[in-house]
């Protein structure tokens, strides 16, 4: 007789077992090399501001992501020069383009189609794409209602 042995601890951690939510805080974290366990961790991370080194990785990470919105190439070489943290703003925005993507990179379920959805237009974002309405708070929770629609296997 053969035994198995199951580790019901790496099976409950294991990606297939993680919540949504939980994959996105997992691939905002690898995005941007922050840890990142919940909803708290963003604005707490946002209010102490992230380094430069946090964006660079985020650009590695997502190398076809828009992110002058983000922050200003000027902006950034004068914080990389003077090693300064990210402020609030510039670091909410950050964390608000990772989660968007990360979101989208879940539920299309590989980064291509994630992006290509990101890039079309759509009637719902004024003949926007989501990429642009990202850009405020309000646009970006509209983009993941729809993206958590989908997921649900709504029409967005």
């Amino acid at each position: 007789m053969q035994t198995v042995t199951f580790n019901v601890k790496s099976a409950l951690n294991s990606t297939e077992h993680k919540t949504l939510a939980e994959r996105v805080f997992d691939r905002v974290s690898q995005m941007t090399s922050l840890v990142i366990g919940g909803e708290k961790d963003f604005n707490s991370i946002a209010l102490e501001g992230v380094t430069p080194q946090a964006f660079e990785h985020f650009i590695r990470f997502e190398p076809t992501a828009n992110t002058s919105w983000i922050i200003p190439r000027r902006t950034l070489n004068h914080r990389v020069t003077k090693k300064q943290r990210f402020t609030t703003e510039e670091t909410a925005k950050l964390l608000r383009a990772a989660q968007t993507i990360a979101l989208a990179e879940e539920v299309f379920g590989n980064t291509e189609k994630a992006h290509k959805w990101l890039a079309k237009p759509f009637a719902a974002f004024d003949h926007q794409t989501p990429n642009a309405y990202m850009r405020t708070e309000f646009g970006a929770a509209m983009v993941r209602d729809a993206l958590y629609r989908l997921n649900e296997g709504y029409f967005a």
